[in-house]
């Protein structure tokens, strides 16, 4: 009898053993659950217009983001960004905030300092809000590309900027 059980135990053993060897394409944790990429690092340029000034000018902006969970979906990002605008003068914005990404869309609100340097005033720090809505139509691998629309807001001066915005994830 003992012979018996310790020889079907064995034969189990060796089954599962043998099993768990075998090549299987499923993932070993569920999918919201394994790791992805979660920085990201991107530049946007485009053409601006101030309602204050009445005028056209172009932008540059960098930014980088990093997601809050490393294991979970999360559709959370801290970051930051830095925008060089040309527009009767220049300013230089530096901002740190939050994104939030739903399917190809992503909204970022990013508050900071902007640094100003017009032609008809002197040199200026003020504090801005920057927000960005951008749609991710072309993604390659860990890059995407697509339309993007800027808002930025201090006081006495408003932007919007239309551009394009290209990332890489990583």
């Amino acid at each position: 009898m003992k012979k018996s059980v310790i020889i079907f135990l064995l034969f189990n053993f060796l089954h599962i053993s043998a099993s768990a060897q075998q090549a299987c394409d499923c993932p070993v944790f569920p999918s919201r659950y394994t790791p992805r990429l979660y920085n990201e690092i991107g530049i946007g340029v485009g053409a601006l217009y101030s309602p204050n000034h009445e005028e056209w000018g172009t932008a540059v902006h960098i930014h980088y983001f990093r997601t809050i969970s490393h294991f979970f979906r999360s559709s959370w990002s801290l970051g930051g960004s830095v925008e060089q605008a040309w527009l009767n003068g220049s300013h230089l914005t530096f901002a740190a905030g939050v994104k939030y990404k739903i399917n190809h869309f992503s909204l970022s609100v990013l508050p900071g300092v902007k640094l100003s340097n017009y032609e008809h005033t002197e040199k200026e720090t003020l504090f801005s809000i920057n927000s960005e809505l951008v749609y991710n139509l072309l993604r390659w691998q860990n890059y995407h590309l697509g339309p993007a629309i800027n808002f930025a807001w201090t006081k006495n001066y408003s932007h919007i900027m239309l551009g394009i915005n290209g990332a890489v994830s990583f």
